[in-house]
């Protein structure tokens, strides 16, 4: 899995639905499960990548993505914003909020963006053993064999999601780290 763990504001979100966009146009039986903070959040999320994807080219001088994947659609009918298909295929995207159900599907890439809101969450030895039972027991069991995760988070406490894992055995994990605060 990957780890990246930046400061709050500087793109993390924007970019994984740009990432989602491009993995879903290079291979569209790609089945991603993304996980953001709540409902709203999620629904914001999935409806990015959608619509990215749904965009009509109006403008010559702006490159829509059909430009670089003119052959990869939205499945007609089957464009709800949290779980939605592309052409061709019976699953392809589900948007949940983190804690939320996550039935009847596999992800062979599974994705968690920035569970914890801020500090006072983090202190929250509650909220952090919640989120880790719900990762374990809910959100693992549904990344396929030979699956990959993504966790794009602001590091608030070590006891976080991120934390967590890292302390696992057997776990590979790529991390890249950006400090908020840069020390002398």
């Amino acid at each position: 899995g990957m780890m990246i763990n930046l400061p709050p504001r500087h793109g993390k979100s924007y970019t994984l639905t740009l990432f989602e966009q491009w993995l879903l146009g290079r291979k569209n039986d790609t089945k991603i499960i993304t996980v953001s903070y709540n409902e709203i959040l999620s629904t914001r999320f999935a409806r990015g990548v959608r619509d990215g994807i749904d965009q009509s080219k109006v403008d010559p001088d702006f490159h829509a993505f059909s430009d670089a994947f003119p052959g990869v659609k939205i499945k007609y009918g089957d464009a709800a914003a949290q779980m939605w298909a592309l052409e061709g295929q019976y699953f392809n995207f589900l948007a949940a909020g983190f804690g939320g159900t996550l039935t009847g599907v596999g992800a062979t890439l599974g994705i968690i963006d920035d569970p914890i809101k801020n500090h006072m969450e983090a202190a929250n030895e509650n909220l952090l053993q919640s989120q880790w039972e719900w990762y374990t027991d809910t959100y693992l069991s549904r990344i396929e064999e030979n699956g990959y995760q993504i966790i794009v988070m602001t590091r608030w406490a070590l006891g976080d999601l991120c934390g967590r894992i890292m302390e696992r055995e057997g776990d590979r994990w790529y991390e890249m780290r950006m400090s908020a605060v840069a020390d002398e």
